[in-house]
């Protein structure tokens, strides 16, 4: 059985469990196939260890809000971004920003300014069959277009 707790102690535990709980809401869900007019909410970055060979690995995670629609106010990831798949980054920031990156701190830096603006961007969700589990749906979500943004600089 688990021991009551003062409220005050209670509420510090809150505070710090806080992160964790709002990025485990927006971990795994994607709404279905279609597009929708979101903002990039956040840029969620973090350093694990890589499980085969324990070292640090970076990851960039943008979360983007729906902002019509029935939906509004759901979060969800677009991709989790670590170094295995930097292929499908410098897309999505070309989009984002209005141009290519070579930099990857500027990449970052851009896309910072992009959750300060407000950037409203059509992101579109797409099924693909699982290769290795026939029958299961993965969902993907990539940004078309900046609808309401001048590109970066």
């Amino acid at each position: 059985m688990a021991n009551q707790v003062d409220p005050a102690v209670f509420r510090q535990l809150l505070s710090e469990y806080n992160e964790q709980f709002m990025m485990e809401g927006t971990r795994g869900w994607k709404p279905d196939k279609g597009q929708y007019m979101c903002v990039l909410r956040e840029v969620r970055r973090a350093v694990f260890a890589d499980k085969a060979t324990n070292q640090r690995v970076m990851a960039i995670t943008p979360i983007v809000e729906i902002v019509d629609g029935p939906l509004a106010g759901k979060a969800f990831e677009i991709n989790m971004f670590t170094p295995k798949n930097f292929s499908f980054f410098g897309p999505f920031v070309k989009v984002v920003g209005g141009r290519d990156f070579t930099s990857l701190m500027d990449a970052c830096d851009m896309l910072d300014a992009a959750v300060a603006d407000k950037r409203l961007l059509l992101v579109e969700v797409t099924e693909t069959a699982s290769k290795k589990n026939p029958g299961q749906l993965y969902k993907n979500a990539d940004v078309l277009q900046v609808l309401n943004v001048a590109p970066a600089k």
